[in-house]
């Protein structure tokens, strides 16, 4: 192999939290599993906002009330759980790496494959 198809580097213990996030993110499966996430917190938020008005307030204000609160921590639960797995993807990382300042990497084209290494092993 020529020296063109390898490349090695350093990459921080956040540079690799970054690349590694990037490429879950882009996942059909984060992302269900994200969306799933949101619509059990929003239908919980709703359900808990019903039953605690129902007393209080007409069955329309309730609706509005039920769907506007649904809605609204579905939606800000998706920040929330970007970053729970963001932080728990990086206590991971300094747990594989055992808190090194960098990790050495290297990659290379081959006839049939991508090859990758990182860390000393």
């Amino acid at each position: 192999m020529s020296d063109a198809t390898r490349v090695e580097f350093d990459a921080t213990l956040e540079e690799i939290v970054d690349v590694d996030m990037r490429l879950v993110m882009s996942t059909t499966t984060y992302r269900r599993g994200r969306r799933q996430s949101q619509w059990i917190v929003g239908v919980i938020i709703a359900g808990v906002v019903s039953v605690a008005l129902q007393d209080h307030l007409p069955l329309t204000a309730i609706a509005a009330l039920t769907a506007l609160s649904g809605f609204l921590s579905g939606s800000l639960y998706g920040v929330f759980y970007e970053t729970w797995v963001k932080q728990s993807y990086t206590r991971m990382v300094h747990e594989l790496y055992a808190d090194a300042t960098t990790v050495p990497c290297a990659f290379e084209l081959r006839d049939d494959a991508f090859w990758g290494k990182t860390g000393t092993h």
